[in-house]
């Protein structure tokens, strides 16, 4: 037997038939708690703010927000979030970086660093004036080169038409008499050294 619930019954309402917007901001910060805490941030403080910040930018208690469903504000928040972060990343990219063409590729690098590192920096997040120095130094070492630039070289051309030496006839005639003029040459040093 399956269970089928439609998600009109499960919205919570407020006394006017609409949807409990306090409800839905509650969930929706519950939700950026927990990517929050993904990033490495655990300040309760920190956290609460910046939930609520996104949670009542997306939510809203507007007529046009009161049409969504649940989760279509609860996906709304994330998304904000998520763009927010990844507009500081690139900010915070393009400051500890030295060449402002390679920060791109680095900013993987500095993500996993500033995952270790939020914690002791709650009020570095989502800052983009005020970041404190030693963040700002750990952000440039992680930020650095991983592998070197390729730098091309070139060979000289390849005979490809030739045979190797040790199958060719004058490569066996040349060690041949190599062999026999080595004596000769050892008693010539002898006699006249």
């Amino acid at each position: 037997m399956r269970l089928q619930v439609k998600v009109d019954a499960m919205t919570p309402r407020s006394g006017r038939g609409g949807i409990d917007h306090t409800e839905v901001e509650h969930r929706a910060e519950r939700l950026l708690a927990e990517y929050l805490r993904m990033w490495g941030l655990r300040d309760p403080s920190t956290i609460a703010a910046h939930c609520r910040l996104w949670a009542r930018q997306t939510v809203g208690s507007d007529d046009a927000v009161a049409d969504r469903t649940q989760s279509v504000s609860y996906r709304t928040a994330v998304e904000q979030a998520m763009h927010d972060i990844n507009l500081w990343l690139d900010h915070l990219t393009r400051q500890a970086s030295a060449d402002p063409q390679a920060a791109p590729l680095r900013r993987g690098l500095l993500a996993m660093e500033l995952q270790t590192l939020i914690d002791k920096h709650p009020t570095a997040m989502l800052a983009y004036e005020t970041l404190p120095p030693a963040l700002l130094q750990r952000l440039q070492r992680a930020s650095r080169q991983v592998v070197p630039f390729a730098r091309p070289t070139h060979m000289p051309a390849q005979p490809l038409g030739e045979l190797a030496g040790p199958l060719r006839l004058d490569w066996w005639l040349q060690a041949m008499v190599n062999v026999f003029l080595m004596p000769i040459r050892v008693l010539r040093f002898r006699w006249f050294g």
